[in-house]
């Protein structure tokens, strides 16, 4: 395997890229394990675009609500923390 890392390292070609054009990628017959993968994580799907991001206008908002979502999950952990020691 190392042989073939090195080879696409000189010929500048990522090894998945070689990969894909060996073995032609079938999306109508993926494996199990792919197909369970999929299922839990849809965004990773390779025969999909992404979708854009959103254009976020209002960053002080954004990072505002950020915080305040921090903030909370500090004091839940601390909650459930004391919760513990009781």
């Amino acid at each position: 395997m190392s042989h073939i890392l090195a080879i696409c390292r000189v010929i500048e070609l990522q090894p998945v890229e070689l990969f894909q054009i060996a073995l032609k990628p079938r999306p109508g017959q993926r494996g199990p394990l792919l197909r369970r993968l999929e299922a839990l994580l849809p965004y990773a799907r390779a025969d999909e675009p992404l979708e854009p991001r959103p254009n976020v206008q209002d960053v002080q908002g954004l990072l505002r609500q950020v915080q305040e979502t921090v903030e909370r999950l500090n004091e839940l952990m601390r909650e459930a923390t004391l919760g513990r020691k009781v």
